[in-house]
């Protein structure tokens, strides 16, 4: 019986073998009849930024004996097909030439960029993700040897949410750790993925991390591009080679972060010094770290924290009465940030740390990319108003206008009285026979098409930093004539270059290392694609504006190291713009600067007429301030001021050029923006600060800062409503305001009451003085005061008390009818306290108390 049953077992066993013997010969059949093969996956993370530079990383294998020539071929961009996209995101393909030797491995990173890509969900409830793009390694003659899926999940804000800004920030973790199991301890105070998640948390901003050792850090121009903060862990920072230290300088100069958590290498006379904010001193373990007023964070567990002493020309955000625990120093548009206490070592149960690193971070700041901004939508339709189709010159216009008027007068004169008709039928013979002629003159025009000048239109924005470097952003399109395979090349080879219109249906091919286009397509009359370019900025380069607040308001000093005058400038301060005279090169001093009305983005002296590049300048410039997508919040947070301006030309602008000379009539706008640094003045001067250049918090009252107005309500009640300095003047004692406001109350009474503070506190007093009231009335509405003590708090921000009542009869007091106000603005006369606060530290909560309790 035994031996009965153990047949089909030994049958079964043997049918197994055979199965595996033929998986085993097909495979090595496949392996043998594909030599090639290809891997590639997202360099930094699964996550990515959607259309945003970021490096794909690419394996092909050779296991034949002969050298493969080729090309690594991505296609990038373009709609998932699945949902819209936040983001534009243009189709290209990018090319990278490849060799590879028999019996080798060849790794390679190619720039790319993807859409926002929105998961489906199947009928069996999972979730299917489809691949971001398929790479392919192409020979020679273009056969495909080999290709691979690249998967990856956009980093936004809410999965699944059309229309959602994208938020998403990457940090890079550059450890220097050989082994980080070796030491726990250390591992869990460098634990960056903890410290990530917590900010995603409670910032509502996705962090992911991407950890990689010091010899993968990028020296691509591009490599860095989609990173927020590259954090150097345990890094020696002479271990980077000469092109990894040339990226990481290029990435701060163009507005990046390097953070360095509790430096504790040996070396003090390394390259990265020079850019060091503090000087370090030592080490010690401690429990916490502590600010001028004894306020402190706690650590997790003690912990070795570093010793170190500001350096000069650093901004120390979080010191003590002996050592620095936190502090910047500004490298370009980027910043060097140093802190005394390891990447996690912070306890992240207080809220007061969470802040310090949301401020490190910068993650409330504005972005310098396009799209962030409401140009990202409008820059297609500037660049097409720039180009326009050639005509017939004035004088052939008015030679046809009077050949016609001549042939009617001869024709009129000639046929009278009963021969009138005749004086109609030859007018009409005649215009026909004209407009034939002009018919043929437009044909000839057109065949002779190919022989006119390429036409080119450019928009530049260059983002100067004052101590030099920056980054410089291009878009550019040209028409004119039918030029399918003309080339274009980069002035610089660190710039990288993509579409900013193309047809998926017919994509670009961009070849790397330089970047440059082979075919860019360029048509007659139309304008099928518009590329967009970046590079960073040569360091000797430099813009500085410097601000001060005195007693007869903001006045400039301007070292402008740009070679030219700076046209059509303006200061951009709190969503308004201050008009000033052209700055001309050199140092200059500007104490007259005009108050623009809201919205109003001219620049320079003006005039009453405008001309057309005047309104183009300022449709550019007021789009490049709004954000691309417009929200009412009640928390308003405060625009950096800016200097801006343009230039006639610059060469460093230009950075798309055609491959082959062209003659090109090429119409470019330059504009450059740099950081407006605003000087806080000495304790005890009297400031002046004009309307519209406060900071106004409106508490649970929903805001629109751009626009300078509260949304229409009505709801009826009481609201308080402060008025603070720019916060770089510092701590200020108001002397006298005038408060500016538009109301709309076709239904209501305001009441405005003052001396809404006490103790240092806003808070509501019904018994206030009334220094306003309203009803039923539309209009500009102004009122001036001086100011007491309990007008404004210990911060130096004076408080108003809105009280809104409906002024209709009858029972319940309601009215259908909303209120609004607009153009709220308050000027201020003020006396200096103090400097600024760094990074404000709220006092840990009693023991008595929980968070939620006063």
């Amino acid at each position: 019986m035994s031996s009965t049953r153990a047949a089909p077992v030994v049958s079964i066993i043997t049918k197994t073998v055979a199965a595996l013997l033929i998986v085993i010969v097909t495979s090595a059949s496949a392996a043998n009849a594909q030599p090639v093969t290809m891997t590639g996956v997202l360099e930094l993370t699964p996550n990515y930024r959607p259309s945003v530079w970021q490096p794909v990383r690419l394996e092909i294998r050779n296991e034949s004996d002969q050298a493969v020539d080729g090309a690594a071929v991505l296609p990038v961009g373009g709609s998932t097909g699945a949902a819209s996209v936040s983001f534009s995101s243009p189709p290209a393909t990018m090319r990278l030439p490849v060799h590879v030797p028999p019996r080798s491995l060849v790794r390679l990173h190619v720039a790319a960029y993807f859409p926002r890509l929105e998961t489906s969900s199947s009928s069996k409830k999972q979730i299917e993700v489809p691949p971001l793009s398929t790479a392919e390694f192409r020979a020679a003659d273009g056969a495909t040897l080999s290709r691979t899926p690249i998967m990856g999940l956009p980093l936004s804000a809410k999965a699944g949410v059309q229309g959602e800004e994208e938020r998403g920030q990457i940090v890079l973790l550059v450890s220097g750790r050989a082994n980080a199991d070796a030491d726990a301890d250390a591992a869990d105070e460098s634990d960056v993925e903890a410290l990530a998640s917590t900010l995603t948390e409670k910032t509502d901003i996705p962090l992911t991390v991407a950890t990689i050792a010091p010899d993968a850090l990028s020296r691509d121009p591009q490599g860095l591009a989609s990173v927020r903060a590259v954090v150097l862990q345990d890094v020696d920072p002479d271990a980077l080679d000469l092109a990894q230290r040339e990226g990481l300088l290029n990435y701060l100069r163009g507005g990046g972060i390097v953070l360095l958590p509790r430096p504790l290498w040996s070396n003090e006379t390394g390259w990265i010094e020079p850019f060091l904010p503090v000087h370090r001193v030592g080490a010690r373990r401690a429990r916490l770290v502590e600010d001028e007023t004894g306020v402190g964070v706690n650590l997790r567990k003690p912990s070795m924290i570093a010793e170190a002493i500001g350096a000069n020309g650093a901004d120390a955000l979080l010191r003590s009465h002996d050592y620095v625990h936190v502090a910047a120093r500004h490298l370009g548009l980027g910043q060097v940030i140093f802190t005394s206490f390891p990447l996690n070592g912070l306890d992240l149960s207080q809220p007061r740390a969470i802040k310090l690193w949301e401020k490190l971070f910068a993650l409330d700041e504005p972005q310098w990319e396009w799209n962030r901004t409401q140009l990202g939508a409008a820059r297609i339709s500037i660049l097409s108003s720039m180009i326009g189709r050639k005509v017939a010159p004035w004088s052939l216009a008015a030679a046809v206008t009077g050949v016609y008027v001549l042939m009617i007068f001869a024709v009129q004169t000639l046929f009278r009285g009963a021969r009138r008709p005749r004086a109609f039928a030859a007018s009409v013979g005649g215009a026909v026979a004209l407009s034939g002629l002009v018919l043929v003159m437009g044909a000839t025009s057109r065949r002779s098409a190919g022989d006119q000048p390429l036409q080119s239109a450019s928009l530049a924005i260059v983002d100067v930093a004052p101590d030099g470097g920056g980054l410089s952003r291009e878009i550019v399109a040209f028409a004119g004539r039918d030029l399918p395979d003309a080339a274009l090349k980069m002035a610089d080879e660190r710039a990288t270059l993509r579409p900013a219109v193309s047809d998926s249906s017919n994509r670009p091919t961009i070849r790397q290392e330089p970047f440059a286009v082979d075919k860019a397509g360029i048509a007659t009359s139309r304008i099928d694609r518009v590329w967009e370019a970046e590079a960073p900025l040569d360091p000797n380069v430099r813009l500085t504006a410097v601000g001060r607040f005195g007693p007869d308001g903001l006045s400039l000093e301007i070292d402008n190291a740009l070679g030219q005058k700076l046209e059509a400038s303006l200061v951009s301060i709190a969503h308004r713009a201050l008009a000033i005279a052209d700055v001309p090169a050199g140092r200059s001093a500007i104490a007259s600067l005009h108050l623009n009305e809201r919205g109003d983005y001219a620049g320079g002296a003006g005039g009453a007429i405008a001309s057309e590049l005047s309104k183009r300048r300022s449709l550019v410039l007021a789009a490049s301030l709004a954000p691309a997508m417009r929200t009412i919040s009640i928390d308003q947070s405060e625009p950096a001021p800016m200097l801006i301006g343009w230039l006639a030309a610059m060469k460093d602008a230009e950075l798309v050029q055609l491959g082959t000379e062209q003659a090109t009539e090429r119409k470019s706008m330059v504009m450059i923006r740099t950081p407006l640094r605003i000087e806080a003045p000495k304790p005890g001067t009297i400031v002046s600060i004009p309307a519209g250049l406060t900071n106004i918090v409106t508490g649970k009252l929903a805001y629109d800062s751009a626009a300078g107005e509260l949304l229409p309500s009505q709801e009826e009640g009481e609201w308080l409503i402060g008025f603070a300095a720019p916060s770089a003047i510092g701590r200020v004692r108001p002397s006298s305001v005038t408060l500016e406001m538009r109301v709309s109350l076709p239904g209501h009474r305001m009441t405005v009451r003052k001396a809404q503070c006490r103790d240092g506190k806003a808070m509501l007093n019904y018994r206030g003085d009334v220094i306003g009231e309203w009803k039923r009335e539309v209009g500009l509405r102004r009122v001036s005061f001086d100011c007491a003590a309990n007008d404004y708090d210990a911060d130096g921000r004076a408080w108003l008390m809105l009280q809104v009542a409906s002024s209709a009869q009858g029972a319940g007091g309601a009215s259908a009818t909303p209120w609004q106000i607009k153009d709220v603005a308050m000027a201020m006369k003020a006396e200096a306290i103090a400097p600024p606060k760094a990074i404000v530290l709220d006092p840990p909560p009693k023991p008595s108390e929980t968070p939620g309790e006063k």
